[in-house]
């Protein structure tokens, strides 16, 4: 999957997750500040991830991660 498209795909997870418009997310916002996010939520929203056939369990990540270095990230795991 080209970045770009997972950029949106995640994006539109976490609009979906949290009820924001996607539009209302920046590359630079973290998940734990600018999004909001409790590590609960941030893990319910992570195993929405598996719909990209990887494992986020695999991954080392935290809510104080960004939207860019959350798609930096799973990019390199994504199976295409």
């Amino acid at each position: 999957m080209k970045e770009e498209k997972l950029k949106e795909f995640i994006k539109g997870k976490i609009a979906d997750t949290i009820g924001v418009e996607v539009e209302d997310i920046e590359d630079s916002d973290t998940f734990s500040e600018e999004l909001h996010m409790s590590a609960t939520v941030f893990t319910d929203f992570l195993s929405t991830l598996g719909e990209l056939g990887i494992d986020p369990q695999s991954l080392e990540l935290t809510p104080s991660l960004s939207v860019e270095e959350l798609v930096e990230t799973v990019s390199s795991h994504v199976v295409e």
